[in-house]
């Protein structure tokens, strides 16, 4: 399956609004942008759970309410630095940011993107060692008769 696009939010976006976008994608998580366009943090799935299961509050809370910290990568990050940045934040996806201006979203990274990346490069180097190894083969000595 492909990448999905990123999606992102703006900060006064309605709880109605983001319910609606979690059920139709795949995301984990939505940017949370101000109204210049830059990244104030994230909406996940757990913020969003806690603010529907808050009897009441669901008219009232937009996205501003529930951001939570956005775990940020670069597109410079390697795959291992994104690996273990998905680990100890505990996120199915991260946010990825201009490596010149934090608050700039140029993408996302989901677990199924990072596993799919993951994936090729061993076999792209699987590929690599083999083809080496063809041409490494030492050669046998002529048989005397």
């Amino acid at each position: 399956k492909e990448h999905e696009p990123t999606i992102t939010v703006r900060s006064k976006t309605s709880i109605a609004e983001i319910t609606t976008r979690f059920i139709e994608t795949r995301h984990a998580c939505f940017p949370v942008l101000d109204d210049d366009g830059k990244l104030m943090g994230v909406v996940d799935e757990r913020a969003l759970r806690q603010a529907i299961g808050t009897e009441g509050l669901s008219g009232f809370v937009v996205a501003a309410d529930l951001i939570e910290r956005a775990p940020l990568l670069t597109p410079e990050d390697s795959l291992h630095s994104a690996m273990h940045e998905m680990v100890t934040s505990h996120n199915d996806e991260l946010v990825v940011v201009s490596p010149d201006d934090k608050r700039e979203v140029v993408g996302s990274l989901s677990r199924r993107d990072l596993i799919a990346a993951y994936d090729h490069q061993i076999q792209k180097d699987l590929e690599e060692q083999a083809s080496q190894r063809r041409w490494q083969f030492p050669k046998l000595p002529k048989r005397r008769t």
